[in-house]
């Protein structure tokens, strides 16, 4: 697996605050695959631009190092919480420097 450099990674984060200010800072969820014990969970993360779909997990992927990109959405750990919500928060934290910049609605 390629890891990315440091400048990729800023490339990235730079294309995808661009991409969520387009989408007026909203990103929509569903939740794709919970595992057997609740533990782990698959969430498809999309932005709409233009009346125009797009799925941003290959950049959530790049850019949150403790998350794993498959073909139905991120790979997250943990429970208990909301963890679409944590996962947005830590999005908006990186790229914004504001927890609650992006707006997380589930679909």
């Amino acid at each position: 697996m390629n890891k990315a450099t440091i400048e990729e990674i800023e490339k990235y984060e730079k294309e995808l605050r661009e991409l969520i200010e387009q989408a007026n800072y909203k990103i929509y969820q569903i939740v794709t695959h919970v595992s057997r014990s609740g533990m782990y969970r698959h969430i498809k993360n999309l932005i709409v631009i233009d009346n125009e779909i797009r799925c941003i997990d290959w950049y959530i992927s790049k850019i949150i190092k403790h998350v794993k990109l498959h073909d139905d959405g991120i790979g997250i750990s943990g429970c208990g919480m909301d963890m679409g919500f944590a996962l947005t928060y830590e999005l908006s934290q990186k790229l914004f420097g504001d927890g609650y910049k992006i707006q997380q609605k589930w679909l």
